[in-house]
């Protein structure tokens, strides 16, 4: 059996799906980073995902180059 679709109530969502899909990559692609007496707070700009990192948790800070943070792999600690 065969599912019969018209083109014309297709149109919106074979539209809708490829924009979503745009805007979420978009939307990842930009940081906001926050580091206060809390700790330090990474969200991208829709606002997940999410990471927070409390005050309590960090042994250490330096400051040192973005540069080399840009280098660094998806998922490997600094």
């Amino acid at each position: 059996m065969l599912l019969r679709v018209d083109p014309a109530a297709a149109a919106p969502l074979t539209l809708a799906i490829p924009a979503i899909v745009l805007l979420v990559l978009l939307g990842s692609s930009y940081w906001r980073v926050r580091v206060n007496a809390a700790g330090l707070r990474v969200r991208s700009v829709v606002g997940f995902p999410r990471w927070s990192i409390p005050v309590a948790d960090v042994a250490d800070v330096a400051a040192g180059s973005a540069a080399a943070l840009l280098t660094a792999r998806i998922g490997q600690k600094v």
